[in-house]
Parts: structure tokens; sequence; C-alpha cells
């Protein structure tokens, strides 16, 4: 089925559940459920996944994240959304992670940090719950910058020098607290 389809953008489409499709390689969906995202869970050859706007999503089921070739993923507006899945740390390809305006998010997995020897950038934006970074962030050799914004709790905790977290970051060489 569509053996040249790299791309596809998928919006206010719940229902719909994706097929077997090796080709995409990139991937959007907008306003998802959790039908869909375990359809989602079936495209292994995936290199970026946007996921926008899930109220309906609380928590990502384990085995969510079995995506070995992901580069890029993005989580924007799960407003619901409490804590990610473990297995996230299981994405070793992953450079470039997002995670937006997700309000209710508590916590971060605080194990397997250091099986994402290729992440590069972590963003951080909107998080109003998140009350810290977990310990394995420290072993983010290859992270070059790190965002956090509209998180008042860790930008606290990631002050430079004085927070209680600012160990864990320190060895990065871009840490940005934007004020939008």
């Amino acid at each position: 089925m569509f053996p040249s389809l790299s791309k596809l953008h998928i919006y206010k489409c719940p229902k719909l559940q994706l097929p077997c499709l090796p080709s995409v390689k990139d991937l959007t969906v907008w306003e998802c459920s959790n039908e869909q995202l375990k359809s989602i869970s079936n495209l292994n050859g995936l290199n970026q996944l946007h996921l926008d706007g899930c109220d309906e999503v609380s928590y990502f089921q384990e085995g969510m994240m079995n995506m070995t070739s992901l580069a890029t993923l993005q989580i924007s507006d799960f407003r619901r959304l409490k804590e990610l899945p473990f297995d996230i740390t299981k994405l070793t390809a992953l450079s470039d992670l997002s995670i937006n305006k997700c309000y209710n998010l508590e916590c971060l997995p605080e194990q397997g940090w250091e099986d994402l020897s290729s992440l590069r950038h972590l963003s951080i934006i909107g998080c109003y719950r998140l009350g810290s970074l977990p310990d394995g962030v420290r072993h983010l050799a290859s992270l070059q910058s790190l965002t956090i914004g509209h998180c008042p709790v860790l930008e606290k905790r990631c002050e430079k020098g004085t927070g209680e977290d600012w160990h864990k970051i320190a060895h990065v060489p871009h840490v940005e607290f934007p004020r939008f």
C-alpha cells in the first residue's frame, strides 16, 4: 500500500487506524486517540513523529515507543498527559525531543536516559507541573541544547549555579530559558 508515500499528515481523524506503511518517514497527527496511537507504533520506519492536540490521551501505553529509527519526536498539546512512558528512553536514534504544552505532565521517566546517546536537542515548554529533571539527564553527553520555558518549578530548579537540578544540566553547552 502506497509504496512511495514518505510524508503523511492526519488532521482530526481519531478513528483512523494506520496500516503498516513502511515507506512513511515523517508523520504528523493532530487530535488523535489512544487507538490511533497504538496503530502508529507499528510504523517502525519513522524518522519524524509530531503528535499534536490529543486532549483525550492521558497516558501513552507501554510498547508504543518501539520506533528504532525515530530521530525527531514532538509531543504537543497533550493537556491530560501526566507522564511519558518509560520506553521513550529506548528511542536510541532520537536526536531531537520536544515536549510542549503538556500542562499536567508531572514527571519524565527516571531511568534509561543514558541510552539516548544521540539526543542533541531537548525542549520542554509549557509543562507547568513538571517538578524536576530525572537524574539520568546528566548522562546525555551529546546534548547540545536544552530549552525550558513556561515551566516555573523546573526553571527555578535549573537556575545556573544555584538550582537543585543545575548539576544535571551543567554539561549542556546551550541552556535557554526563553520568555515569550
